[in-house]
C-alpha cells in the first residue's frame, strides 16, 4: 500500500511539473481569450486531489507580479482563480505572498468562482500550521460570501482539524465561525487525524465544545435553526453515496454527526427547547428523526 501511494505521488509530481512548464503559456492564451489551455491545467490538477498543485518555485515569480497593486484587473482574477492550486499547506515564510493575495481579492469584481477560489485557498492556508498566522482577518469574510465549497473539496477536510477550529473560535465572530462550519460539515469530510501533532488531530472534539461555548444560551438560539445543515449531511450518510473515497468509514461518520447534532440538541434543552420548537412547527417527523440521535 505505501510503495504505490508513494508511486502515485512521484507520477503526479511529474505531471506537476509538466502542467507547471506549461502554465505561463496557458496563462499568456487565457489572459488572450483562449482558456482552454489554462482551463484543462486546472482541471488536471484537480483530479490529482492533493496530489495536484503548481511547483511554486517555478510560478512564485509570476503570482507576486499578478497579484501586485499595479498588475491588470484581469491578470489579477487569473492569479485568484490559480490560487487554490499552489500547495499553501506546507508553505513556509509567504506571508508577502498571502497579503498580495487578500488586496488583489479586495479590488477584483466578485463572482462565485472568485468567492469559492478565495475560500478554497483561505481553508488550505489555515490548515498549515506554519502559514496560518499570517492570515489577514479580513480574509475569512470569504468564507460567508461564497456558495459552499464543493463536498469532496480536499481544502475543507484539511481545515477541519483542531488547530484551524481553535483559530477561528479566537476570532470571536459568530458568523465567520458558523460559515467555516457549514463549509467543513459534510458527507464527504470524515474528522480524522492527518498529522503527528495536536493541531492536526480531529477537529470534532472542538467543534462540540463550540456548540456548547460559543453557541450556548438562548440569546444564540436565533443561530441554532441554521446549524441544521447537519441533518443535511446526516441525510447523505443515511442514503449511501456511490464512489465514496473513503467508503469504510461511513459508518464511522455517521456517529461524528451524530455527535455533533446531540450536543447541539442537549445545548438547545437546556435554554428551554426552542429548536425543538421550531422543528415541531416546522416537521413533527423530523423531530421523531432527530430524538433517535439521543437514544
Amino acid at each position: 500500500m505505501i510503495s504505490r501511494q508513494l508511486q502515485a505521488g512521484a507520477g503526479a509530481h511529474n505531471e506537476c511539473r509538466s502542467i507547471t512548464a506549461l502554465f505561463p503559456y496557458a496563462v499568456n492564451q487565457e489572459q488572450s481569450g483562449d482558456a482552454w489551455l489554462f482551463d484543462l491545467s486546472l482541471h488536471a490538477l484537480s483530479a490529482m486531489d492533493e496530489h495536484g498543485c503548481l511547483i511554486l518555485d517555478l510560478v512564485e515569480s509570476f503570482f507576486i507580479a499578478s497579484l501586485s497593486e499595479e498588475s491588470p484587473m484581469s491578470l489579477k482574477q487569473t492569479a485568484i482563480l490559480a490560487s487554490p492550486y499552489l500547495c499553501w499547506r506546507w508553505m513556509y515564510d509567504k506571508k508577502d505572498l498571502i497579503q498580495l493575495l487578500a488586496a488583489a481579492a479586495s479590488v477584483v469584481p466578485y463572482t462565485d468562482d472568485i468567492g469559492q477560489s478565495m475560500a478554497n485557498t483561505l481553508l488550505q492556508i489555515a490548515s498549515g500550521h506554519n502559514s496560518q498566522l499570517h492570515i489577514p482577518s479580513s480574509m475569512w469574510v470569504w468564507l460567508g460570501r461564497c456558495p459552499l465549497l464543493p463536498p469532496a473539496c480536499i481544502a475543507c477536510r484539511n481545515a477541519s482539524v483542531q488547530g484551524v477550529v481553535k483559530m477561528v473560535r479566537a476570532l470571536g465572530d459568530i458568523q465567520i465561525l458558523k460559515s467555516y462550519l457549514f463549509h467543513v460539515w459534510s458527507e464527504w469530510n470524515y474528522f480524522g487525524n492527518w498529522g503527528p501533532t495536536t493541531f492536526y488531530h480531529s477537529g470534532l472534539p472542538e467543534m462540540c465544545t463550540s456548540i456548547r461555548e460559543d453557541f450556548g444560551g438562548s440569546e444564540m438560539g436565533h443561530h441554532w435553526e441554521d446549524l441544521q445543515w447537519l441533518n443535511n449531511v446526516l441525510g447523505q450518510l443515511e442514503l449511501g453515496l456511490d464512489h465514496h473515497p473513503i467508503e469504510s468509514k461511513i459508518p464511522e461518520m455517521k456517529e461524528q454527526y451524530g455527535e455533533l447534532k446531540k450536543v447541539l440538541l442537549e445545548v438547545d434543552r437546556e435554554a428551554g427547547g426552542e429548536l425543538v420548537d421550531i422543528l415541531i412547527h416546522e416537521s413533527p417527523m423530523l423531530v421523531i428523526l432527530l430524538s433517535l440521535t439521543l437514544i
